[in-house]
């Protein structure tokens, strides 16, 4: 599930302010020099990040195969709407090179910002992301939303994973485009009831969206900032490759 994964390590102690900057300096990077290079080095780069943070590859293929599958979805838009030189062509549709290798590094670089944005959720913990929030001027009620919200995340999951072993023991089959609507109608519904039941349980006990204190205090180590110019300077060589 995509949350929070106790661990020890240096991505998991790292102050989240710091930590939300260096993800974001890699994908600025990135999103300055779009060559396919570039990207692949930046992926190398969260492969290592995600070594770092002790998290297994098996339990990111689990929670993320779905989200990896549609990063590829720029390279046939990009091979047929980007003019160069002919590499295929199927039942007189012209793919162009150029327009493959750049569909590749756009898919490359959606695979990047989806990996540290999950790499974040899972060596952060939800108090600390709205603590963040708060201490980068966003407002606290939009700081406790986007909390909940991520609460709902691996509900979500559990939710469509525990639909689609109830429909497979009953046979259910069905191919083709329309095969995710009996997993998806369920799940928004039980979405739906959960939040419902939650905001009945906020109200009951005297939620008050005006008086929300959120406290934002961090301590800062020299490992913060070391990280952080170590990111800096990782995201400088993306830059010039």
């Amino acid at each position: 599930m995509i949350s929070y994964k106790q661990r020890e390590s240096i991505i998991h102690s790292l102050d989240p302010r710091f930590k939300l900057v260096s993800f974001a300096l890699v994908v600025f990077a990135l999103l300055l020099n779009s060559s396919l290079a570039s990207a692949l080095l930046g992926l190398a780069l969260v492969f290592f990040l995600y070594m770092l943070a002790r998290i297994r590859l098996d339990e990111f293929y689990n929670d993320a195969a779905g989200l990896m599958l549609i990063t590829a979805i720029p390279i046939p838009l990009h091979a047929l709407s980007v003019p160069g030189t002919p590499a295929l062509e199927v039942f007189g549709i012209v793919f162009s090179e150029q327009g493959v290798l750049f569909g590749a590094a756009t898919a490359v670089y959606l695979m990047v910002v989806l990996s540290l944005t999950i790499l974040f959720l899972y060596t952060t913990k939800r108090r600390k992301v709205v603590s963040m929030m708060v201490w980068f001027k966003v407002p606290a009620d939009m700081a406790l939303a986007t909390s909940i919200s991520l609460r709902f995340i691996p509900i979500i999951q559990e939710q469509v994973q525990e639909i689609r072993v109830s429909q497979a023991a009953r046979g259910h089959r069905l191919a083709g485009l329309l095969s995710p609507i009996p997993v998806f109608v369920p799940a928004l519904h039980g979405v739906f009831k959960r939040a419902r039941e939650m905001s009945f349980s906020m109200e009951s006990r005297g939620f008050d969206p005006e008086n929300i204190r959120i406290s934002t205090r961090f301590n800062s180590t020299a490992s913060d900032y070391l990280v952080l110019l170590l990111m800096a300077f990782s995201s400088l060589a993306l830059l010039i490759v």
